[in-house]
């Protein structure tokens, strides 16, 4: 199966939230990891965002692209 346009969004949503409210975060990073690491095996392109936090590289935003 050949995906040339297709894009997976995957956004972490709620770490603002915790941020704020002085939760860990580590388990909800874990899971974003693991879900990059599954798309990243496949030959969708990705989008990857997350919430603002106050961090200096937070909101993040990155395109992953696969080699033609």
């Amino acid at each position: 199966m050949e995906y040339k346009n297709d894009f997976v969004v995957a956004h972490l949503l709620g770490l603002d939230f915790c941020k704020d409210h002085n939760l860990n975060t580590d388990g909800a990073i874990l899971v974003f990891k693991n879900l990059i690491k599954s798309i990243i095996s496949t030959n969708y392109n990705i989008i990857l965002t997350s919430d603002h936090s106050g961090e200096e590289f937070i909101p993040y935003f990155e395109v992953f692209t696969h080699s033609k």
